[in-house]
């Protein structure tokens, strides 16, 4: 990874607010599950392959290999595992965002 910030929270095992606890929770929770002993590392942005892609810059990418992500697919999937506490601070903070 080439951001500082990540590197120390999976280091630490702490997200620094609730929804990244439970992103950083469900990290170390894998390594323990997969028993793995997972190595983190920083690494330039120029060695990192998806450094580019991560910025929008596609052009070095077949495109015949695209798959379609939904945002709201992928928030969906993580408030499903979220504690309710969790889903309930997110939806609203979602509702008072939106504009009538």
């Amino acid at each position: 990874m080439d951001n500082e910030a990540v590197l120390a929270r999976l280091v630490s095992g702490r997200g620094g607010g609730e929804i990244g606890n439970l992103i950083f929770s469900g990290v170390m929770n894998w390594e323990c599950e997969a028993n793995v002993l997972a190595w983190y590392e920083r690494v330039p942005s120029s060695a990192n392959i998806a450094d580019a892609p991560s910025r929008g810059d596609v052009s070095g990418l077949d495109p015949s290999l695209a798959i379609d992500v939904r945002v709201s697919d992928v928030l969906q999937s993580l408030l499903e595992v979220c504690p309710s506490d969790v889903k309930g601070e997110v939806q609203s903070d979602e509702s008072s965002s939106v504009k009538k």
